[in-house]
């Protein structure tokens, strides 16, 4: 049986009261009584009740984490920063797995509100309406990891999206291409911000997105798969292909693969995020990288600094941009002829 608060107080000569408050650290008790309970503690092996202590202390030194698809590589990558960031500053992680089903989404919200979490990390799609009263509604400090309010009221850390974008079409213009596909989501977060960004370094060179090479998905490679393989029905085919995530660019090259067009010798492609997997495919995968590993931990770091704050209301709005940058490699290349 393990050993109780009364089991320590009884060895230690002391009431439960004093073996709280020493446990706790809520009060001044006398250095050679705290060191009698101490060693009391030590000799019967005995482990305060987490749960309890949280209730005193009224934290419980646990994150909440919210993500859209952990099969996807890239959350797993940011969810590691971030985990690790928690843990080494003595917090523990609770990952939510929403499927993009904002009526999940709520539903863990509350979850993780009875389960007395002291933050939340939101790290999935849009934030509407029903996110912001429901955010609202825990009465918790929220970080946003790789999207942001519209309204500018959460704190988040991200990248531009919309300059990454652009140079990663830089890149493919710069290289000779004109006629270039691009395939994104339809999420204002990250799907229309990339957009709009291929969409200004094309304007900077007097090119144009016609409607037929804008294509939009699901944050899948089946989806990608899909859409170009409508793509190809048409005529004349684009030089190059821009996807918005990495996901999306292993699901054109598989479709452009099937219909027997070679990467990059006839359509170069190019992708966004730089996962892991982009490096050991063949042709390895040119992308835009974004630091998902520092994503995850500095959204932790930014939590866990507004919980330790008297006034969180300081990191109201407060916007992390971190730096992305082009990782070439072999598939993209100068257009034949």
């Amino acid at each position: 049986m393990q050993p109780t608060i009364a089991d320590v107080a009884r060895h230690a000569g002391v009431s439960t009261a004093t073996v709280s408050r020493v446990i706790n650290s809520q009060s001044v008790v006398a250095p050679a009584t705290r060191e009698r309970v101490q060693a009391a503690v030590r000799e019967l092996g005995y482990q305060p009740n987490a749960l309890a202590a949280s209730l005193v202390r009224r934290r419980s030194h646990t994150l909440g984490v919210v993500l859209p698809d952990i099969s996807n590589p890239f959350f797993p990558e940011v969810v590691r920063g971030l985990e690790d960031a928690a843990h080494a500053s003595g917090y523990n992680v609770i990952l939510c797995n929403s499927d993009l089903d904002t009526a999940k989404e709520i539903e863990y919200f509350e979850v993780l509100r009875q389960k007395r979490v002291d933050g939340l990390i939101y790290h999935s799609g849009t934030i509407t309406a029903d996110h912001l009263d429901a955010f609202r509604r825990l009465k918790l400090p929220v970080v946003l990891a790789a999207t942001h309010d519209p309204r500018g009221e959460l704190p988040c850390v991200l990248v531009d999206n919309r300059q990454a974008a652009a140079e990663a079409m830089e890149h493919l213009i710069g290289l000779g291409h004109g006629r270039i596909a691009v395939v994104t989501g339809s999420d204002p977060v990250s799907g229309e911000s990339r957009l709009q960004g291929y969409r200004d370094a094309l304007t900077r060179h007097g090119l144009t997105l016609d409607d037929g090479l804008a294509l939009q998905a699901q944050w899948t490679a089946d989806e990608a798969y899909q859409v170009t393989r409508e793509l190809l029905k048409r005529r004349p085919l684009p030089t190059a292909i821009a996807a918005a995530s990495d996901l999306m660019a292993l699901g054109v090259m598989g479709a452009l693969r099937d219909g027997g067009i070679r990467v990059p010798e006839d359509v170069s492609v190019i992708g966004f995020d730089n996962i892991r997997l982009a490096g050991t495919i063949r042709p390895a995968l040119t992308s835009m990288s974004q630091p998902m590993y520092d994503i995850g931990k500095e959204a932790a770091l930014l939590l866990i600094r507004c919980l330790a704050e008297e006034e969180p209301d300081s990191f109201r709005g407060r916007r992390l941009v971190l730096p992305h940058r082009l990782v070439v490699r072999e598939s993209t290349a100068p257009p034949r002829g």
